[in-house]
């Protein structure tokens, strides 16, 4: 993995930088597909959508601040963090920033999470973690209105059949419930550019001014003078970026 590789958790509305990356990241699909038996054919497969992706890694929260630390806070600060949300299930949302043009942005909850104390390394805090894909989906609300007093022929009336009988009309109306994401300024998010751009994150060199143009953007690098990049371009400061959507 590079070292120019940033990962980062939102958890809550607060972003964590994962202090050190791990050896290898393995990013998993469930097998979904279907098989079924056809008369003179035999077993056939029926391709299904993929399952949802899981993300499963191993590192370590160090307990000092040492020059290959990308981000330092203090350990237990982000255990318990990432603690609570596995317990609470709340959904995060994960991204690997990688230094290829394949990136890893996804909503998620934390399925797995595990601490290990090692001997002689008191102040570190080794874990291991599973982030299973979080997809929104809404549910469709039945409401059944029969009222008795509104005028003929309106929903809920009362009606007189030609053999005197009463019946009553019955109205049914579906209402769908959607869970929709506020747009986040995340890796890959569409973004429009009005203002200079610079060579690197602290904006020591100007390279060019961008009118209103409309890109992806590629990484993120929070703390900097120059946070956001573009790729084929340069480093932007926050005001010169916002979310386009």
């Amino acid at each position: 993995m590079s070292p120019d590789t940033m990962i980062y958790v939102k958890i809550g509305g607060k972003k964590y930088t994962l202090p050190v990356n791990p050896e290898e990241i393995e990013v998993s699909h469930p097998h979904v597909d279907k098989t079924a038996e056809i008369a003179g054919l035999g077993e056939i497969l029926i391709p299904q959508k993929p399952g949802l992706r899981e993300v499963t890694f191993n590192s370590f929260f160090p307990g000092n601040d040492d020059p290959y630390v990308h981000d330092y806070r203090n350990p237990r600060t982000l255990a318990k963090a990432f603690e609570k949300a596995w317990k609470n299930r709340t959904k995060c949302r994960l991204i690997i920033a990688r230094s290829i043009d394949y990136d890893t942005n996804m909503q998620c909850v934390i399925s797995d999470w595990k601490i290990t104390d090692r001997g002689g390394e008191p102040d570190d805090l080794y874990y291991s973690v599973t982030f299973r894909e979080y997809r929104s989906y809404g549910v469709s609300q039945m409401t059944v209105v029969n009222g008795t007093t509104t005028a003929a022929n309106e929903p809920g009336t009362n009606l007189t059949a030609a053999d005197g009988a009463l019946s009553q009309r019955v109205t049914v109306s579906t209402t769908t419930v959607r869970e929709m994401d506020s747009p986040q300024m995340v890796v890959g998010a569409s973004i429009a550019l009005n203002g200079v751009y610079y060579s690197d994150p602290e904006a020591d060199q100007e390279i060019g001014t961008a009118n209103g143009d409309t890109a992806a953007l590629t990484r993120i690098d929070s703390g900097r003078n120059a946070p956001y990049y573009v790729e084929g371009m340069g480093w932007f400061k926050t005001s010169s970026v916002s979310l386009v959507g």
